[in-house]
């Protein structure tokens, strides 16, 4: 090093948020694996030859998981990054629905929701229902890199005016709704 350069300042994280660092890894495994009883139990009861498959249940217990940790919402995020939604949307992941009552009714002219997990479709139709978007959202089957399947839901795989997929929950990374180009 050159003299007149400095040192570049070493960041440690304090201790207290070390230790939380440390323990919310172990609270997600818990809460994770506390809903796994209850999909097990489910699959047993409706259908147990596939038991012994978690291909053919994954989903199912993916779909409890999920809710359990977005049932933790961050409203004023949620808020923020809808706010530039407009004209027709492509919502990438919306889970079972809980940011669309969100979305600004003046603006945004039709919600294309791909979700791919079929476990999360009936919480994702309760919502649309819940907040008056009928007609005005169409819950897409298939994943976002699907161009057959998106054609095939009528979504428009051109003239799409954003494309947004909200991350929020037990994390703190998001990213902005944007325009599509």
């Amino acid at each position: 090093m050159t003299s007149g350069q400095s040192t570049p300042e070493l960041t440690v994280v304090p201790p207290s948020s070390r230790l939380q660092e440390y323990i919310a890894p172990l609270i997600f495994l818990g809460m994770s694996l506390s809903q796994l009883p209850s999909t097990l139990w489910n699959i047993l009861r409706t259908r147990p030859k596939d038991l012994f498959f978690y291909s053919r249940w994954a989903d199912d217990y993916f779909g409890r998981v999920w809710v359990l940790f977005t049932e933790i919402e961050r409203l004023e995020e949620k808020r923020r990054l809808t706010a530039g939604c407009q004209g027709i949307v492509i919502e990438v992941g919306p889970g079972f629905g809980p940011s669309i009552k969100h979305f600004d009714k003046e603006k945004v002219k039709h919600v294309f929701a791909v979700e791919p997990n079929l476990a999360l479709h009936e919480g994702l139709h309760k919502n649309i229902t819940k907040f008056g978007w009928e007609g005005r959202c169409t819950i897409v089957s298939c994943g976002i890199e699907d161009d057959e399947g998106l054609r095939k839901a009528g979504v428009p795989l051109e003239g799409v005016d954003t494309v947004i997929s909200i991350q929020v929950g037990i994390s703190d990374r998001s990213q902005e709704a944007r325009p599509s180009s």
